[in-house]
Protein backbone atom coordinates (compact mmCIF):
# COMPACT_ATOMS: atom_id res chain seq x y z
CA UNK A 1 0.00 0.00 0.00
CA UNK A 2 2.84 2.37 0.92
CA UNK A 3 4.52 1.76 -2.41
CA UNK A 4 1.26 2.47 -4.22
CA UNK A 5 0.80 5.75 -2.36
CA UNK A 6 4.37 6.76 -3.16
CA UNK A 7 3.83 6.14 -6.90
CA UNK A 8 0.62 8.14 -6.89
CA UNK A 9 2.39 11.02 -5.12
CA UNK A 10 5.23 10.99 -7.65
CA UNK A 11 2.71 10.94 -10.47
CA UNK A 12 0.91 13.96 -9.02
CA UNK A 13 4.22 15.77 -8.49
CA UNK A 14 5.30 15.16 -12.08
CA UNK A 15 1.92 16.35 -13.27
CA UNK A 16 2.27 19.57 -11.27
CA UNK A 17 5.80 20.14 -12.60
CA UNK A 18 4.68 19.64 -16.21
CA UNK A 19 1.75 22.03 -15.77
CA UNK A 20 3.99 24.61 -14.07
CA UNK A 21 6.53 24.34 -16.88
CA UNK A 22 3.83 24.81 -19.51
CA UNK A 23 2.54 27.88 -17.65
CA UNK A 24 6.05 29.37 -17.52
CA UNK A 25 6.58 28.75 -21.25
CA UNK A 26 3.21 30.25 -22.12
CA UNK A 27 3.92 33.25 -19.89
CA UNK A 28 7.29 33.77 -21.59
CA UNK A 29 5.76 33.86 -25.07
CA UNK A 30 2.92 36.13 -23.96
CA UNK A 31 5.35 38.60 -22.39
CA UNK A 32 7.54 38.68 -25.47
CA UNK A 33 4.52 39.01 -27.73
CA UNK A 34 3.37 42.03 -25.71
CA UNK A 35 6.89 43.49 -25.75
CA UNK A 36 7.14 43.18 -29.53
CA UNK A 37 3.66 44.65 -29.92
CA UNK A 38 4.61 47.64 -27.77
CA UNK A 39 7.83 48.19 -29.73
CA UNK A 40 6.00 47.97 -33.03
CA UNK A 41 3.21 50.31 -31.95
CA UNK A 42 5.68 52.85 -30.57
CA UNK A 43 7.51 52.96 -33.90
CA UNK A 44 4.36 53.48 -35.93
CA UNK A 45 4.40 57.25 -35.42
CA UNK A 46 7.98 57.44 -36.70
CA UNK A 47 8.02 55.01 -39.60
CA UNK A 48 5.86 54.69 -42.65
CA UNK A 49 5.84 50.95 -41.99
CA UNK A 50 5.62 49.52 -38.47
CA UNK A 51 6.30 45.99 -39.68
CA UNK A 52 9.80 46.55 -41.04
CA UNK A 53 13.01 48.47 -40.46
CA UNK A 54 13.65 48.72 -44.20
CA UNK A 55 13.76 52.32 -45.42
CA UNK A 56 11.79 53.25 -48.53
CA UNK A 57 13.28 55.33 -51.34
CA UNK A 58 11.08 57.27 -53.76
CA UNK A 59 12.78 58.68 -56.87
CA UNK A 60 11.38 61.00 -59.53
CA UNK A 61 12.77 62.06 -62.90
CA UNK A 62 10.14 63.56 -65.20
CA UNK A 63 12.52 64.68 -67.96
CA UNK A 64 15.01 61.86 -68.54
CA UNK A 65 17.80 63.27 -70.73
CA UNK A 66 20.76 61.11 -69.67
CA UNK A 67 20.92 57.90 -71.79
CA UNK A 68 22.39 56.10 -68.77
CA UNK A 69 19.61 57.31 -66.49
CA UNK A 70 19.70 60.54 -64.51
CA UNK A 71 19.20 58.63 -61.26
CA UNK A 72 21.44 55.62 -61.91
CA UNK A 73 24.05 56.61 -59.32
CA UNK A 74 21.47 57.45 -56.65
CA UNK A 75 19.68 54.14 -57.27
CA UNK A 76 22.92 52.20 -56.85
CA UNK A 77 23.80 53.89 -53.57
CA UNK A 78 20.32 53.56 -52.07
CA UNK A 79 20.27 49.90 -53.10
CA UNK A 80 23.61 49.28 -51.35
CA UNK A 81 22.24 50.99 -48.23
CA UNK A 82 19.34 48.53 -48.20
CA UNK A 83 16.56 50.90 -49.23
CA UNK A 84 13.43 49.50 -50.86
CA UNK A 85 12.31 51.30 -54.03
CA UNK A 86 8.72 52.58 -53.96
CA UNK A 87 6.43 54.88 -55.92
CA UNK A 88 4.64 57.25 -53.58
CA UNK A 89 2.84 58.75 -56.58
CA UNK A 90 0.79 55.55 -56.38
CA UNK A 91 0.18 55.97 -52.64
CA UNK A 92 3.07 53.79 -51.48
CA UNK A 93 4.67 54.75 -48.18
CA UNK A 94 8.10 56.43 -48.34
CA UNK A 95 10.94 57.69 -46.15
CA UNK A 96 13.20 59.65 -48.53
CA UNK A 97 12.45 61.36 -51.84
CA UNK A 98 15.23 62.12 -54.33
CA UNK A 99 13.90 64.07 -57.29
CA UNK A 100 15.56 65.67 -60.30
CA UNK A 101 12.81 68.29 -60.61
CA UNK A 102 11.47 70.93 -58.23
CA UNK A 103 8.98 69.42 -55.81
CA UNK A 104 6.53 72.27 -56.38
CA UNK A 105 6.68 72.00 -60.19
CA UNK A 106 4.25 69.11 -60.74
CA UNK A 107 1.50 68.85 -58.12
CA UNK A 108 0.10 65.54 -59.39
CA UNK A 109 3.45 63.73 -59.37
CA UNK A 110 4.46 65.12 -56.01
CA UNK A 111 1.07 64.98 -54.30
CA UNK A 112 2.45 62.69 -51.56
CA UNK A 113 4.63 65.60 -50.38
CA UNK A 114 1.52 67.76 -49.95
CA UNK A 115 0.22 65.61 -47.15
CA UNK A 116 1.30 66.25 -43.59
CA UNK A 117 4.84 64.88 -43.64
CA UNK A 118 6.00 62.47 -40.96
CA UNK A 119 8.78 63.92 -38.80
CA UNK A 120 11.54 61.75 -40.25
CA UNK A 121 10.71 62.07 -43.98
CA UNK A 122 13.40 63.77 -46.09
CA UNK A 123 13.18 65.55 -49.47
CA UNK A 124 16.23 66.56 -51.52
CA UNK A 125 14.97 70.01 -52.57
CA UNK A 126 14.11 73.12 -50.58
CA UNK A 127 11.05 75.03 -51.80
CA UNK A 128 12.41 78.29 -53.18
CA UNK A 129 15.83 76.91 -54.16
CA UNK A 130 15.19 78.37 -57.63
CA UNK A 131 16.20 81.78 -56.26
CA UNK A 132 19.73 80.36 -56.31
CA UNK A 133 19.60 77.88 -59.19
CA UNK A 134 17.75 80.00 -61.76
CA UNK A 135 20.43 81.95 -63.67
CA UNK A 136 18.22 84.92 -64.43
CA UNK A 137 16.92 85.30 -60.87
CA UNK A 138 20.31 84.71 -59.25
CA UNK A 139 22.22 87.21 -61.38
CA UNK A 140 19.63 89.96 -61.17
CA UNK A 141 18.39 89.70 -57.59
CA UNK A 142 21.44 88.71 -55.56
CA UNK A 143 23.80 91.56 -54.75
CA UNK A 144 27.16 89.83 -54.47
CA UNK A 145 30.68 90.72 -55.53
CA UNK A 146 31.02 87.08 -56.62
CA UNK A 147 28.42 87.42 -59.39
CA UNK A 148 28.79 89.17 -62.73
CA UNK A 149 26.16 91.82 -63.51
CA UNK A 150 23.35 90.17 -65.46
CA UNK A 151 20.62 91.73 -67.60
CA UNK A 152 17.53 90.63 -69.49
CA UNK A 153 15.42 92.77 -71.75
CA UNK A 154 13.27 94.72 -71.99
CA UNK A 155 12.84 94.88 -68.20
CA UNK A 156 16.48 95.77 -67.42
CA UNK A 157 16.94 98.46 -70.06
CA UNK A 158 17.41 101.30 -67.56
CA UNK A 159 19.65 99.25 -65.29
CA UNK A 160 21.86 98.30 -68.22
CA UNK A 161 22.12 101.89 -69.45
CA UNK A 162 23.31 103.03 -66.02
CA UNK A 163 25.86 100.20 -65.85
CA UNK A 164 27.22 100.82 -69.35
CA UNK A 165 27.82 104.50 -68.56
CA UNK A 166 30.26 103.61 -65.79
CA UNK A 167 31.64 100.53 -67.57
CA UNK A 168 31.94 101.57 -71.23
CA UNK A 169 34.56 98.92 -72.08
CA UNK A 170 32.75 95.94 -70.57
CA UNK A 171 32.33 92.84 -72.73
CA UNK A 172 29.23 90.65 -72.60
CA UNK A 173 28.20 87.08 -73.26
CA UNK A 174 24.74 86.10 -74.47
CA UNK A 175 23.15 82.99 -72.94
CA UNK A 176 19.96 81.02 -73.21
CA UNK A 177 18.38 79.73 -70.00
CA UNK A 178 19.59 76.21 -70.80
CA UNK A 179 23.15 77.59 -71.05
CA UNK A 180 23.22 76.86 -74.78
CA UNK A 181 24.26 79.29 -77.47
CA UNK A 182 26.83 81.12 -75.33
CA UNK A 183 28.80 83.71 -77.29
CA UNK A 184 30.42 87.10 -76.89
CA UNK A 185 28.27 89.93 -78.23
CA UNK A 186 28.38 93.71 -78.30
CA UNK A 187 25.51 95.79 -76.87
CA UNK A 188 24.43 96.53 -80.44
CA UNK A 189 23.83 92.80 -80.92
CA UNK A 190 21.57 92.38 -77.87
CA UNK A 191 18.22 90.84 -78.73
CA UNK A 192 16.19 93.18 -76.54
CA UNK A 193 12.85 91.72 -77.60
CA UNK A 194 13.67 88.21 -76.39
CA UNK A 195 13.25 87.75 -72.64
CA UNK A 196 14.50 84.15 -72.94
CA UNK A 197 18.06 85.41 -73.32
CA UNK A 198 20.28 86.88 -70.63
CA UNK A 199 23.39 89.04 -70.98
CA UNK A 200 26.24 88.79 -68.53
CA UNK A 201 29.50 90.66 -68.16
CA UNK A 202 32.39 88.65 -69.64
CA UNK A 203 35.62 88.12 -67.68
CA UNK A 204 38.56 88.48 -70.04
CA UNK A 205 41.40 87.62 -67.63
CA UNK A 206 40.74 84.00 -66.61
CA UNK A 207 43.18 81.83 -64.71
CA UNK A 208 44.60 79.33 -67.22
CA UNK A 209 45.96 75.81 -66.84
CA UNK A 210 47.92 74.40 -69.78
CA UNK A 211 46.83 77.61 -71.56
CA UNK A 212 43.17 76.56 -71.39
CA UNK A 213 40.30 78.35 -69.67
CA UNK A 214 38.12 76.17 -67.46
CA UNK A 215 35.24 76.14 -65.04
CA UNK A 216 35.50 74.82 -61.53
CA UNK A 217 32.58 72.80 -60.13
CA UNK A 218 32.20 72.76 -56.34
CA UNK A 219 29.55 70.50 -54.78
CA UNK A 220 27.66 72.15 -51.93
CA UNK A 221 25.15 70.67 -49.48
CA UNK A 222 22.61 72.82 -47.64
CA UNK A 223 21.47 70.79 -44.63
CA UNK A 224 19.37 73.45 -42.88
CA UNK A 225 17.95 76.96 -43.09
CA UNK A 226 17.14 79.20 -40.12
CA UNK A 227 19.68 78.36 -38.83
CA UNK A 228 21.69 78.01 -42.02
CA UNK A 229 24.24 75.22 -42.31
CA UNK A 230 26.24 74.72 -45.50
CA UNK A 231 28.84 72.08 -46.36
CA UNK A 232 31.33 71.90 -49.25
CA UNK A 233 32.39 68.51 -50.62
CA UNK A 234 36.09 68.55 -49.83
CA UNK A 235 37.21 65.34 -51.53
CA UNK A 236 36.88 66.28 -55.20
CA UNK A 237 35.96 69.06 -57.62
CA UNK A 238 34.65 68.94 -61.16
CA UNK A 239 36.99 70.73 -63.60
CA UNK A 240 36.09 71.10 -67.28
CA UNK A 241 38.41 72.71 -69.82
CA UNK A 242 37.59 74.61 -72.99
CA UNK A 243 38.45 72.56 -76.11
CA UNK A 244 40.98 75.08 -77.46
CA UNK A 245 43.73 77.23 -75.94
CA UNK A 246 42.64 80.68 -74.80
CA UNK A 247 45.39 82.59 -76.68
CA UNK A 248 45.46 83.96 -79.28
CA UNK A 249 41.96 85.03 -78.27
CA UNK A 250 39.18 85.11 -80.86
CA UNK A 251 35.67 86.15 -79.71
CA UNK A 252 34.17 84.33 -82.70
CA UNK A 253 35.72 81.02 -81.63
CA UNK A 254 33.62 79.90 -78.65
CA UNK A 255 35.82 76.82 -78.12
CA UNK A 256 38.35 79.17 -76.54
CA UNK A 257 36.09 80.46 -73.78
CA UNK A 258 32.94 78.30 -73.55
CA UNK A 259 32.73 75.00 -71.68
CA UNK A 260 30.17 72.86 -73.53
CA UNK A 261 29.55 69.18 -74.37
CA UNK A 262 32.90 69.17 -76.23
CA UNK A 263 34.87 70.12 -73.12
CA UNK A 264 38.15 68.45 -72.18
CA UNK A 265 38.36 66.49 -68.93
CA UNK A 266 41.22 66.45 -66.44
CA UNK A 267 42.42 63.00 -67.50
CA UNK A 268 43.55 64.33 -70.92
CA UNK A 269 45.15 67.60 -69.78
CA UNK A 270 48.99 67.60 -69.63
CA UNK A 271 49.23 68.88 -66.04
CA UNK A 272 46.68 66.36 -64.78
CA UNK A 273 46.67 63.15 -66.80
CA UNK A 274 49.74 61.38 -65.37
CA UNK A 275 48.94 62.22 -61.74
CA UNK A 276 45.25 61.49 -62.27
CA UNK A 277 45.47 58.33 -64.39
CA UNK A 278 48.64 56.68 -63.05
CA UNK A 279 48.88 57.87 -59.44
CA UNK A 280 45.14 58.09 -58.75
CA UNK A 281 45.27 61.57 -57.25
CA UNK A 282 42.05 63.56 -57.25
CA UNK A 283 41.58 66.55 -59.54
CA UNK A 284 41.28 68.66 -56.38
CA UNK A 285 44.64 67.58 -54.98
CA UNK A 286 46.35 68.10 -58.36
CA UNK A 287 44.79 71.55 -58.71
CA UNK A 288 46.03 72.48 -55.21
CA UNK A 289 49.51 71.24 -56.18
CA UNK A 290 49.50 73.40 -59.32
CA UNK A 291 48.42 76.63 -57.64
CA UNK A 292 50.81 76.03 -54.74
CA UNK A 293 53.66 75.79 -57.26
CA UNK A 294 52.58 79.18 -58.61
CA UNK A 295 52.87 80.69 -55.14
CA UNK A 296 49.20 80.83 -54.14
CA UNK A 297 47.96 80.08 -50.63
CA UNK A 298 45.74 77.00 -50.88
CA UNK A 299 44.04 77.55 -47.51
CA UNK A 300 43.18 81.14 -48.42
CA UNK A 301 41.83 79.97 -51.78
CA UNK A 302 39.36 77.57 -50.14
CA UNK A 303 38.32 80.18 -47.60
CA UNK A 304 37.47 82.45 -50.54
CA UNK A 305 35.43 79.66 -52.12
CA UNK A 306 33.56 79.05 -48.84
CA UNK A 307 32.91 82.77 -48.43
CA UNK A 308 31.59 82.93 -52.01
CA UNK A 309 29.23 80.00 -51.52
CA UNK A 310 27.93 81.16 -48.13
CA UNK A 311 27.49 84.76 -49.30
CA UNK A 312 25.21 83.77 -52.18
CA UNK A 313 23.18 81.22 -50.23
CA UNK A 314 22.78 83.35 -47.09
CA UNK A 315 21.50 86.28 -49.15
CA UNK A 316 18.70 84.03 -50.42
CA UNK A 317 17.95 82.18 -47.18
CA UNK A 318 14.91 84.32 -46.31
CA UNK A 319 13.37 83.65 -49.73
CA UNK A 320 13.69 79.91 -49.14
CA UNK A 321 12.11 80.24 -45.69
CA UNK A 322 9.22 82.26 -47.15
CA UNK A 323 8.64 79.61 -49.83
CA UNK A 324 8.54 76.83 -47.24
CA UNK A 325 5.79 78.76 -45.44
CA UNK A 326 4.02 79.55 -48.72
CA UNK A 327 3.93 75.84 -49.62
CA UNK A 328 2.39 75.22 -46.16
CA UNK A 329 5.09 72.93 -44.83
CA UNK A 330 5.17 72.92 -41.04
CA UNK A 331 8.93 73.45 -40.88
CA UNK A 332 12.16 73.18 -42.86
CA UNK A 333 13.44 70.03 -41.13
CA UNK A 334 12.41 67.76 -44.01
CA UNK A 335 14.60 69.35 -46.68
CA UNK A 336 18.20 69.26 -47.83
CA UNK A 337 19.81 70.35 -51.10
CA UNK A 338 22.87 69.18 -53.05
CA UNK A 339 23.93 71.68 -55.73
CA UNK A 340 27.02 72.38 -57.82
CA UNK A 341 28.50 75.87 -57.98
CA UNK A 342 30.10 76.40 -61.41
CA UNK A 343 32.86 78.92 -60.79
CA UNK A 344 35.44 80.64 -62.96
CA UNK A 345 38.63 82.11 -61.54
CA UNK A 346 40.37 85.28 -62.62
CA UNK A 347 44.14 85.35 -62.95
CA UNK A 348 44.41 86.20 -59.23
CA UNK A 349 42.26 83.16 -58.33
CA UNK A 350 39.31 85.31 -57.29
CA UNK A 351 36.13 83.21 -57.69
CA UNK A 352 33.07 84.27 -59.69
CA UNK A 353 29.93 82.15 -59.88
CA UNK A 354 28.59 81.49 -63.36
CA UNK A 355 25.61 79.44 -62.21
CA UNK A 356 24.37 77.10 -59.48
CA UNK A 357 23.11 73.74 -60.72
CA UNK A 358 20.12 72.19 -59.01
CA UNK A 359 20.27 68.39 -59.41
CA UNK A 360 23.78 68.40 -60.90
CA UNK A 361 24.45 65.45 -63.17
CA UNK A 362 25.73 62.59 -61.00
CA UNK A 363 25.65 59.87 -63.66
CA UNK A 364 28.19 59.89 -66.53
CA UNK A 365 26.34 60.47 -69.81
CA UNK A 366 29.22 59.21 -71.98
CA UNK A 367 31.32 56.06 -71.74
CA UNK A 368 34.58 58.05 -71.61
CA UNK A 369 33.39 59.69 -68.38
CA UNK A 370 32.56 56.42 -66.60
CA UNK A 371 35.65 56.81 -64.41
CA UNK A 372 33.72 59.54 -62.57
CA UNK A 373 31.21 56.94 -61.35
CA UNK A 374 33.00 56.21 -58.08
CA UNK A 375 33.37 59.95 -57.40
CA UNK A 376 29.63 60.45 -57.84
CA UNK A 377 28.76 57.40 -55.74
CA UNK A 378 30.93 58.62 -52.86
CA UNK A 379 29.37 62.08 -53.12
CA UNK A 380 25.83 60.70 -52.90
CA UNK A 381 26.80 58.30 -50.10
CA UNK A 382 28.38 61.10 -48.06
CA UNK A 383 25.33 63.30 -48.66
CA UNK A 384 22.89 60.66 -47.44
CA UNK A 385 24.99 59.99 -44.35
CA UNK A 386 25.42 63.65 -43.42
CA UNK A 387 21.68 64.36 -43.54
CA UNK A 388 21.07 61.36 -41.29
CA UNK A 389 19.47 59.01 -43.80
CA UNK A 390 22.21 56.38 -43.95
CA UNK A 391 20.35 53.90 -41.76
CA UNK A 392 16.93 53.26 -40.24
CA UNK A 393 18.12 53.87 -36.67
CA UNK A 394 19.80 57.20 -37.48
CA UNK A 395 16.91 58.54 -39.57
CA UNK A 396 14.31 57.64 -36.95
CA UNK A 397 16.40 58.98 -34.05
CA UNK A 398 16.19 62.58 -35.31
CA UNK A 399 12.87 63.08 -33.52
CA UNK A 400 13.15 60.71 -30.58
CA UNK A 401 14.79 61.05 -27.19
CA UNK A 402 17.83 59.14 -28.41
CA UNK A 403 20.74 59.92 -26.10
CA UNK A 404 23.18 57.45 -27.66
CA UNK A 405 24.18 59.59 -30.64
CA UNK A 406 23.83 62.99 -28.93
CA UNK A 407 22.73 64.37 -25.58
CA UNK A 408 22.84 67.69 -23.73
CA UNK A 409 26.38 67.05 -22.50
CA UNK A 410 27.55 67.04 -26.14
CA UNK A 411 25.81 70.39 -26.64
CA UNK A 412 26.89 72.10 -23.41
CA UNK A 413 29.74 74.56 -23.89
CA UNK A 414 31.05 77.95 -22.73
CA UNK A 415 31.25 76.78 -19.10
CA UNK A 416 32.99 79.83 -17.57
CA UNK A 417 30.58 82.27 -19.19
CA UNK A 418 27.46 80.32 -18.16
CA UNK A 419 28.75 80.05 -14.59
CA UNK A 420 29.83 83.69 -14.23
CA UNK A 421 26.47 84.98 -15.48
CA UNK A 422 24.44 82.53 -13.35
CA UNK A 423 22.60 81.74 -16.57
CA UNK A 424 20.06 79.38 -15.06
CA UNK A 425 18.56 82.51 -13.45
CA UNK A 426 19.41 85.08 -16.15
CA UNK A 427 18.36 83.71 -19.51
CA UNK A 428 17.43 87.19 -20.70
CA UNK A 429 21.16 88.00 -21.00
CA UNK A 430 22.47 87.64 -24.56
CA UNK A 431 25.62 86.04 -23.14
CA UNK A 432 23.46 83.15 -21.87
CA UNK A 433 21.96 82.29 -25.27
CA UNK A 434 23.95 79.06 -25.69
CA UNK A 435 23.80 77.89 -22.06
CA UNK A 436 21.71 74.73 -21.69
CA UNK A 437 19.11 76.14 -19.23
CA UNK A 438 18.36 78.96 -21.70
CA UNK A 439 18.14 77.03 -24.98
CA UNK A 440 14.67 76.58 -26.50
CA UNK A 441 13.53 73.16 -27.70
CA UNK A 442 13.72 74.34 -31.33
CA UNK A 443 17.29 75.58 -30.99
CA UNK A 444 18.26 72.46 -29.05
CA UNK A 445 16.98 70.34 -31.95
CA UNK A 446 19.18 72.28 -34.38
CA UNK A 447 22.22 72.07 -32.10
CA UNK A 448 21.69 68.31 -31.85
CA UNK A 449 21.50 68.16 -35.65
CA UNK A 450 24.63 70.29 -36.01
CA UNK A 451 26.52 68.06 -33.60
CA UNK A 452 25.48 64.88 -35.43
CA UNK A 453 26.33 66.41 -38.82
CA UNK A 454 29.80 67.23 -37.52
CA UNK A 455 30.26 63.57 -36.53
CA UNK A 456 28.81 62.25 -39.83
CA UNK A 457 30.26 64.79 -42.27
CA UNK A 458 32.64 62.34 -43.93
CA UNK A 459 34.25 64.03 -46.95
CA UNK A 460 32.26 67.22 -46.46
CA UNK A 461 33.69 70.34 -44.82
CA UNK A 462 31.48 72.96 -43.22
CA UNK A 463 31.38 76.20 -45.24
CA UNK A 464 28.92 78.11 -43.03
CA UNK A 465 29.24 79.02 -40.27
CA UNK A 466 33.05 78.80 -39.96
CA UNK A 467 35.75 80.82 -38.21
CA UNK A 468 35.69 83.68 -40.74
CA UNK A 469 32.08 84.37 -39.70
CA UNK A 470 32.68 84.35 -35.93
CA UNK A 471 33.98 87.92 -35.66
CA UNK A 472 32.22 89.42 -38.68
CA UNK A 473 30.05 91.97 -36.85
CA UNK A 474 28.60 93.42 -40.05
CA UNK A 475 27.39 89.99 -41.20
CA UNK A 476 26.27 88.95 -37.71
CA UNK A 477 23.87 91.88 -37.36
CA UNK A 478 22.09 90.98 -40.61
CA UNK A 479 21.38 87.39 -39.52
CA UNK A 480 18.32 85.94 -37.83
CA UNK A 481 18.39 85.17 -34.11
CA UNK A 482 18.63 81.44 -34.85
CA UNK A 483 21.69 82.01 -37.04
CA UNK A 484 23.30 84.24 -34.41
CA UNK A 485 22.87 81.58 -31.73
CA UNK A 486 24.25 78.90 -34.05
CA UNK A 487 27.35 81.00 -34.80
CA UNK A 488 27.94 81.65 -31.09
CA UNK A 489 27.66 77.92 -30.39
CA UNK A 490 30.12 76.95 -33.16
CA UNK A 491 32.53 79.62 -31.93
CA UNK A 492 32.36 78.23 -28.39
CA UNK A 493 32.91 74.67 -29.69
CA UNK A 494 35.84 75.94 -31.76
CA UNK A 495 37.55 77.39 -28.66
CA UNK A 496 37.81 73.88 -27.21
CA UNK A 497 38.36 71.88 -30.40
CA UNK A 498 39.90 73.14 -33.67
CA UNK A 499 37.92 70.66 -35.74
CA UNK A 500 34.81 72.80 -35.07
CA UNK A 501 36.40 75.96 -36.51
Amino acid sequence: MTEKIRKVSLYKLNYVLVVATLILILSYFLNNYNRVSILESSSTSLSCSSSSKILKYWSICINEWNPNGNLRTMNRVFDKLGYKFVNASESEEWDLLWSIEYVERNEETFRATRKSLLPHQRINHFPGIHFITNKKILGKHTNSKHLFPTFSFPEDENMFNEFSKTNPHAKYVEKNYDNRGVRIVTPDEFDKNNDEKIYQVFMDNPFLIDDHAFDFGVYVLISSVNPLRIYRYDHEVFIRFCPEKYHPFDPLNTHKYVVDENHLSVYVMPSFKNLYNKYNYTAKSIFEFLIRKKGYNVKKFWLNIDETVSDIISKNENKIIENIKHEKYENSHHFFELVRFDIILDNYLNPFVMEVNMSPNLTPAKKKHEKYTTVYEQLVYNTINLVGAGSYEVLMSRFTNDTISVNSQNIATNLENCLENTCQLNCEKSSCAICIPCISSNILFHLNEAYCEHIRKGNFKRAFPISIHFNNTELFETLSENNQIMIKWYEAKCENDESWC
